[in-house]
């Protein structure tokens, strides 16, 4: 942890990483990022049911995170999404969105068309999770190691989950924005398309599991937004 070592250890231990995966996806979309903080917790995705809000579903995960300490978050995709919900109920030092959205402005309109017509509920969740060359477009994965990790995510993911997040994304309606968001955006994201995203950063040739895919520059960037964090805890002690 070469750029840790000149801050006190009990300025690390105040500061937590919270990592929110995407839709029904584990951990193991983070398996390739090398981040330099100690202090790292990941989300677990809960039961919910079809009628739930995602304002109902984010207060049934502040039980996971320990309000003790200061947080910072970091949501990709549909998790970006609701680590926004989450930091709206508590104070969280930053909040690191990855292939998301800020808000709801920011969603393709074919998403609030689909939300509107209420597609997600007439197709099969089987649907969603097929792994195929479609999907491997969509999610610009290349090569045996990204379509088996995409292929277990879609097959991991349980049905009423998928289906209620895909509902909650077309119909998320939010314009409250933290302050102390950081965007981090792909320019060949196809799912969440760069084109309808305001300010970020961008990753020139990422796509939508660029998390994974371009672990090295995500690293980079998180590390850096982790040692400003703690670099600042470590000033005010």
């Amino acid at each position: 942890m070469d750029t840790l070592k000149h801050i006190s250890q009990e300025a690390l231990t105040d500061v937590e990483i919270y990592f929110f995966s995407g839709l029904g996806a584990d951990s193991s979309v983070f398996g390739r990022l090398e981040i330099e903080h100690p202090n790292q917790r990941h989300i677990d995705w809960i039961e919910t049911t079809l009628g739930e809000t995602i304002e109902e579903y984010a207060f049934k995960l502040l039980p996971q995170i320990d309000r003790s300490k200061r947080v910072v978050f970091l949501g990709v995709s549909f998790g970006g999404m609701v680590a926004i919900e989450v930091a709206k109920l508590i104070d969280v030092e930053k909040v690191i969105l990855v292939s998301s959205v800020k808000h709801s402005d920011e969603l393709p309109f074919y998403f609030r068309a689909a939300g509107r017509m209420r597609l997600h509920q007439l197709i099969p969740a089987s649907l969603f999770k097929m792994n195929n060359p479609l999907t491997h477009f969509a999610f610009s994965v290349v090569g045996r190691e990204e379509k088996k990790l995409l292929k277990n995510i879609l097959k991991q993911t349980d049905d009423t989950f998928l289906k209620w997040a895909i509902g909650r994304i077309t119909i998320w309606r939010n314009d409250q924005v933290p302050p102390n968001v950081v965007h981090i955006h792909g320019t060949s994201d196809k799912i969440m398309p760069i084109r309808f995203v305001g300010d970020c950063m961008r990753i020139e040739g990422g796509g939508h599991l660029m998390i994974y895919q371009k672990a090295d520059r995500i690293s980079h960037i998180v590390n850096t937004i982790m040692t400003e964090e703690v670099l600042l805890l470590d000033v005010e002690k």
